[in-house]
């Protein structure tokens, strides 16, 4: 799925960043992408007319 690329490519883009941590740098791309998805969410309008599948999918674009 292109979501789980986009993980492969945000971490192997975060461990060449000084201090990288192996966990911490996990939560962080994680965090961020959860943002990111609560953001993208917001602008389709009331979340009690989505899908399920949209609440708890996070996609590539989530992760950029």
């Amino acid at each position: 799925p292109p979501g789980r690329d986009a993980v492969k490519v945000a971490l192997a883009a975060e461990q060449f960043n000084r201090g990288f941590g192996n966990a911490r740098s996990v939560r962080n791309i994680l965090e961020n992408a959860m943002k990111r998805h609560a953001s993208r969410l917001m602008k389709l309008g009331d979340p009690a007319k989505l899908e399920q599948a949209l609440l708890h999918t996070l996609e590539a674009a989530d992760f950029t």
